[in-house]
């Protein structure tokens, strides 16, 4: 696999590039456009194709990524600053068409496309925009920099008896104001609970996003095993707002 091809950077007078002058440069980064047919063209002497990078295409946009925050089977997640929103950190979900199942790409995604993005609670990650270049798919999201719940629990220890009140009514908050338009999350986890600046709740990833939920039971088992009600886990329809806000006895 040919490495993405980066144009030289311009210098501000510390001798390193502005953020503007990185933007601009990222801007014409490329990569080969299919790296295995690419590999057997070069070898015969052929002539290779290339298309812009994700940076490339974020750049394009005015974000300029900074590192990975997650990685996925078909997604990853980057943490980026947005030129045109005086230099905001923001978290932006890319996901890769190439590698994602068909079911996901023509059933899930367009749910989350849908959804996500008309979503206004003070406890539910906003997203800013979105946008597709053809090969993949772009969620620029607030970003939250207290990381996820688990990774907070792992490192703190056990919540006090005041947190863990008003993380659970914040959570709870949040589901009512989505089951009240009759949405269901259907993947609520710790891993899907993020933490802001003031550590308070924000709910993330909607990819398991079902909306009109009124009458029908939901067939479909998705979720996380650890989190799942027992009717998901025995393989019986459901109801997905009752899934939402199960408690084990």
């Amino acid at each position: 696999m040919f490495p993405a091809k980066r144009p030289r950077l311009g210098m501000a007078e510390d001798g390193r590039p502005t953020l503007q002058e990185e933007l601009l440069a990222l801007r014409g980064e490329v990569e080969p456009a299919n790296s295995r047919r690419q590999s057997l063209s070069r070898a015969d002497g052929g002539s290779v194709t290339y298309r812009p990078t994700y940076r490339a295409v974020l750049a394009k946009h005015n974000y300029l990524v900074r590192k990975t925050l997650g990685n996925g089977s078909y997604s990853k997640v980057k943490l980026a600053i947005a030129l045109a929103r005086n230099k905001e950190p923001v978290a932006i979900k890319i996901v890769d068409r190439n590698r994602a199942p068909s079911d996901f790409q023509t059933k899930f995604l367009p749910r989350e496309l849908d959804v996500w993005p008309r979503l206004r609670h003070p406890n539910i990650v906003r997203v800013l925009e979105t946008f597709d270049d053809g090969r993949r798919v772009y969620m620029v999201l607030e970003y939250q920099e207290n990381g996820d719940v688990l990774r907070y629990i792992q490192k703190v220890g056990a919540l006090n008896e005041p947190l863990a009140q008003a993380w659970t009514w914040q959570v709870c908050d949040a589901a009512r104001y989505l089951h009240d338009q009759n949405i269901t999350h259907r993947d609520l986890k710790l891993e899907n609970l993020l933490l802001d600046r003031n550590f308070h709740i924000k709910i993330c990833d909607f990819g398991f996003v079902k909306g009109d939920c009124v009458l029908d039971l939901s067939r479909t088992y998705c979720g996380s095993k650890s989190y799942a009600a027992p009717e998901i886990l025995l393989g019986e329809p459901y109801d997905p707002k009752k899934a939402d806000t199960w408690e084990s006895a």
